[in-house]
């Protein structure tokens, strides 16, 4: 009986819950709740909000029905995609420590580095959604082709850059006195314009049709990389000497302070510390206070002179610190992308250790947003 009743548990610990007959899932309140503070933590520290995300709270939901009864009767969870989903989703791997706290705090029990894992697959797959729908941009098109041949080259832009565009507007030189731009972020003529217009203008006149495609994305692709640099200040990139992990924190932490007076950054950087790991791959710590504290997002980096110990014996070249805005409306998804993408590369993370110098950060960003 006692090996049988053993056998149940494990059965029960690694199920997957899913409706009767095909009917609606219902979940006890305390799991939603459970699944809203850990989302709430999320939002409160990084500024992205996964709150309205009905399917991630769905599996989060899930997720919790068995890993509570693996909780309540020291059932192990063994991972085998841990390193993986470490080296694919940094990110999203910091997130689930974090809303881990959340558990943590309700059974009082720490959870393992594999059911963290886990727990970052499901906020990886709500952030690569939440991907595809963040900071299109709004463009309008001025042309002398007629209003046929201007609607072609609507649906060409459209079909071709739909991943950087979310509404294209044709209209002529005659139009421009009574056209609202307000809601435009670029224009894009094919006829020199001499009217003053409020945002940025493209000439592309001497372009062939599948020129002005590629002149477009390139555009774009600039954009995005100039939104990445704006987050790395050249200020913000340090050589460091130290090798002791509290004072390279509080120097850092004193760079992010040139730029803006955030009290107590130094203290929310620790706490975050202490409450789970913060070493990637490749020899990177990816630090940050344990909410969201400035008034605009910023990355100090730093490249130290030799590995040292971070935490439980792991080794650390480069640190990166990331501090998130509270309220403002930074392009997140950019940032994020761009920084997971130079974290799980070697290959870059090499090239600052043997060339740390801001100019090669911008190097870096400058190729991973030319090939996105």
């Amino acid at each position: 009986p006692e090996e049988i009743n053993y056998l149940g548990l494990l059965l029960l610990a690694k199920q997957t819950v899913v409706s009767e007959r095909g009917g609606n899932l219902a979940f006890d309140s305390s799991v939603m709740e459970l699944a809203n503070d850990m989302i709430d933590s999320v939002y409160d520290a990084f500024n992205v909000d996964l709150r309205d995300d009905l399917e991630l709270k769905m599996t989060l939901c899930q997720h919790l029905i068995p890993l509570k009864i693996r909780m309540e009767n020291g059932i192990s969870s063994q991972n085998p995609i841990l390193d993986e989903i470490r080296r694919e989703y940094p990110l999203s791997n910091v997130m689930a420590a974090y809303a881990a706290k959340v558990i943590n705090q309700r059974y009082r029990h720490n959870l393992s580095e594999e059911e963290i894992g886990f727990i970052a697959l499901t906020f990886a797959l709500a952030m690569e959604k939440k991907k595809m729908t963040l900071q299109k941009k709004n463009i309008c098109l001025i042309t002398s082709y007629g209003r046929m041949n201007s609607l072609l080259m609507e649906y060409q832009i459209i079909s071709n850059l739909s991943e950087y565009v979310s509404s294209v507007h044709s209209i002529d030189t005659n139009d421009i006195d009574t056209y609202d731009f307000s809601q435009t972020d670029y224009v894009f003529s094919t006829v020199p314009i001499e009217k003053d217009i409020p945002v940025p203008i493209m000439q592309m006149s001497s372009l062939n049709s599948e020129q002005q495609i590629e002149f477009m994305k390139k555009i774009f692709k600039k954009g995005r990389e100039s939104e990445v640099l704006a987050v790395f200040s050249p200020d913000l990139f340090v050589r460091e000497k130290s090798r002791d992990k509290k004072t390279i924190i509080r120097n850092m932490c004193d760079l992010i302070q040139s730029h803006e007076t955030i009290e107590g950054l130094y203290e929310a950087v620790l706490r975050r510390e202490e409450a789970g790991n913060t070493v990637f791959c490749n020899q990177v710590a990816l630090s940050h206070p344990d909410r969201a504290m400035a008034q605009k997002a910023m990355i100090c980096v730093s490249v130290l002179d030799e590995p040292i110990e971070w935490e439980g014996g792991k080794p650390v070249n480069v640190i990166f610190l990331v501090c998130i805005a509270r309220d403002a409306q930074d392009n997140l998804r950019e940032m994020y992308q761009c920084l997971s993408k130079i974290v799980t590369d070697r290959k870059y993370i090499d090239q600052l250790i043997r060339n740390p110098e801001y100019s090669t950060m911008q190097q870096i960003i400058s190729e991973i947003s030319q090939k996105n």
